[in-house]
C-alpha cells in the first residue's frame, strides 16, 4: 500500500474576474476530500494537465490553511448545474458562474464533483 497522498486538482474559475485557478483536493480517509491549495494557472494549460477533466465523488470540506481563490481570496467554493466549480465569499444573494452565466441561489450540498469541460 502506498504512502503517497491521492491529490487530485480541479479546473475552478473566479466569480469576480472569471479568471481559471487550480484547487489542490486530497483525499484524507476514502471518499472524504480536502481542498489545500489554490493556484492561478492559464486555462490552457491547466487543460493540457487535464484538471478540466477530473471527477470526484464523496464530501469537500477545506483545511484551515486553504488560501482560498488566488484572484479574490474567497475562500469557500460552489458547484454550478453545469459541472464546475467557482470561488464564493459566503455572502449570501443570487450568485452567477462564471462558466456558464447561470444564476440562482446556493441549494443543497454536493456529493461529486465533474468537471468535465466537453459538457
Amino acid at each position: 500500500m502506498s504512502d503517497q497522498p491521492h491529490v487530485v486538482i480541479l479546473l475552478a474559475r473566479c466569480r469576480v474576474n472569471r479568471q481559471p485557478f487550480g484547487v489542490r483536493y486530497e483525499e484524507k480517509t476514502l471518499g472524504r476530500w480536502q481542498a489545500s491549495w489554490a493556484f492561478a494557472i492559464p486555462e490552457d494549460r491547466a487543460k493540457r494537465e487535464g484538471y478540466d477533466r477530473t471527477v470526484l465523488e464523496g464530501s469537500f470540506d477545506y483545511e484551515k490553511d486553504y488560501p482560498g481563490c488566488p484572484h479574490c481570496f474567497a475562500r469557500r467554493l460552489v458547484k454550478c448545474s453545469c459541472g464546475h466549480i467557482f470561488c464564493y465569499d459566503g455572502k449570501g444573494g443570487r450568485l452567477t458562474c462564471p462558466w456558464c452565466g447561470a444564476s440562482g441561489e446556493i441549494t443543497g450540498v454536493a456529493s461529486r464533483i465533474d468537471v468535465d469541460s466537453d459538457r
